[in-house]
């Protein structure tokens, strides 16, 4: 095996990868303000991620253990793991009027309260199943506009897909935008063949959503209180 070390263009590395069609890591050694070493990964491979996407990650040399960052990217937007920095967008997001009349009011009025979400949400998901909800930026100026992901419940049979958007980044094509993104890189990333969808039958932006990425209507559901439409994707 022949290995190349030298600095990396995140952008362009990329791009040629994807051009020849070549499988490549990129690597980078550090440490962070917490004085722990770090290994930075941009992996870009054919046999494991869709070619149009990038997975980052870190891996803490002292303990051996993986931190995904970047997701996925498409051509507007950033896919990323939360963090708990994210708090003060949290508690944006999940008392926006669409996201409770939705999805739910999860009680999150503080950034402590966003902590705790995250920590017993996202952050838990990631270390229990390797996937979970992730925040959406936008690439031009990093601004955060929702979250998009994959998650799994005990009350469905398989993972399904889960996204919220503030309602002024709405109507503008980022939620199909992130949600084809983060369902390719997930299911090719996490070997899922089939993901489920639920949603309320009266969120008509959200049935089109999930009909336009290929899901097709099963049923309805009963789900915390209330009649769903359960969605189900399967991977050809």
């Amino acid at each position: 095996m022949h290995l190349t070390f030298r600095p990396i263009n995140l952008e362009t590395d990329f791009a040629y990868c994807v051009a020849a069609r070549r499988d490549a890591f990129v690597c980078s050694f550090g440490s962070d303000e917490g004085g722990g070493r770090f290994l930075s990964v941009l992996a870009a491979s054919l046999n494991t991620y869709s070619c149009q996407y990038a997975i980052m990650a870190r891996l803490d040399v002292s303990v051996g253990r993986w931190f995904m960052t970047l997701i996925c990217r498409s051509k507007r937007l950033n896919v990323r793991q939360f963090t708990l920095d994210d708090a003060p967008f949290i508690v944006e997001l999940l008392n926006d009027a669409s996201f409770i009349r939705y999805i739910a009011d999860k009680k999150v009025r503080t950034e402590q309260d966003a902590i705790e979400y995250l920590r017993h949400g996202p952050l838990a998901s990631y270390q229990a199943h390797g996937f979970g909800l992730n925040l959406v930026e936008r690439r031009e100026d990093g601004e955060p506009i929702g979250m998009c992901g994959v998650l799994k419940r005990d009350e469905l049979a398989y993972p399904d897909l889960g996204y919220a958007f503030l309602s002024r980044y709405t109507g503008q094509g980022y939620a199909t935008e992130a949600a084809e993104a983060v369902l390719e890189a997930t299911l090719l990333a996490s070997g899922l063949n089939t993901v489920q969808a639920v949603t309320l039958p009266d969120n008509q932006p959200s049935n089109r959503l999930l009909e336009k990425l290929g899901f097709q209507l099963q049923c309805q559901i009963m789900l915390y209180g209330h009649s769903n439409n359960l969605y189900e994707y399967t991977r050809a």
